[in-house]
């Protein structure tokens, strides 16, 4: 059974799936510089190649576009972390033996206790989407107007978005 829908609806389905794809490819395009050295350095290109994006839709209809990161270090930068302090001791020796801080090779007998660490977050994926609201919403306003002149040549129509 064919479903018949008006032509506007039509147009209008059109217009969402196009701004839809549109937007994916420019907040995409702006995740991708973020992990390129403006916010985070690329070491192995591991998290870049992590980054997924989808067309969200309810039926027929396209509502959106989501961007997701997959690997877990990746999260871990988005939101921030905390590593808890802690104590190491040695196991199969009677001394730690590590690099200090200036190069030296350094040894220590007993426990050594490592502070709790805080890495403020580097968001790479809510900066991109805020950094290009202003251009989605303009984009959107152009096709939805070049959408209504189409429809309705005789009328002026301006959209706003708030």
């Amino acid at each position: 059974m064919a479903i018949k829908l008006p032509a506007q609806e039509v147009i209008w389905r059109k217009l969402q799936k196009d701004w839809a794809k549109q937007s994916k490819k420019i907040v995409l395009d702006e995740v991708k510089s973020n992990l390129r050295g403006k916010v985070l350095k690329r070491k192995t290109g591991r998290l870049l190649r992590s980054i997924r994006s989808k067309l969200e839709t309810t039926g027929a209809v396209t509502d959106g576009f989501s961007i997701s990161v997959g690997a877990a270090h990746g999260i871990a930068w988005e939101k921030g972390f905390t590593v808890a302090a802690r104590t190491i001791r040695p196991v199969r020796a009677k001394a730690l033996r590590f690099i200090g801080k200036t190069g030296d090779i350094v040894f220590v007998r007993g426990a050594i206790r490592i502070p709790r660490l805080v890495m403020k977050a580097r968001p790479f994926i809510s900066t991109a989407a805020k950094d290009k609201k202003p251009l989605l919403e303009r984009n959107l306003k152009i096709m939805g107007e070049q959408v209504f002149k189409r429809s309705f040549p005789d009328i002026t129509v301006e959209i706003s978005i708030g």
